[in-house]
């Protein structure tokens, strides 16, 4: 999953909402609302471009398909 700060037209591109930020040592897990009250969580590196995430902040995510774990409830 790659985020965007900014308007994209990439395919599989989203427009989300961070609605949580936790911060485990080197990774960092996201919880985004979506549009249409879905939500998703995401896992990435606490790299430093992702230390500038923060809660509500409005953002775009681009998923390749190939990257996607479905896990059930």
């Amino acid at each position: 999953m790659v985020m965007w700060r900014s308007r994209t037209t990439a395919p599989n591109c989203f427009a989300a909402r961070i609605a949580e930020v936790t911060y485990l040592g080197e990774d960092l897990h996201l919880s985004l609302d979506l549009a249409g009250r879905e939500s998703l969580r995401a896992a990435l590196k606490n790299a430093r471009a992702a230390r500038g995430l923060g809660t509500a902040q409005a953002v775009e995510i681009i998923v390749d398909p190939d990257d996607i774990r479905i896990l059930h409830r």
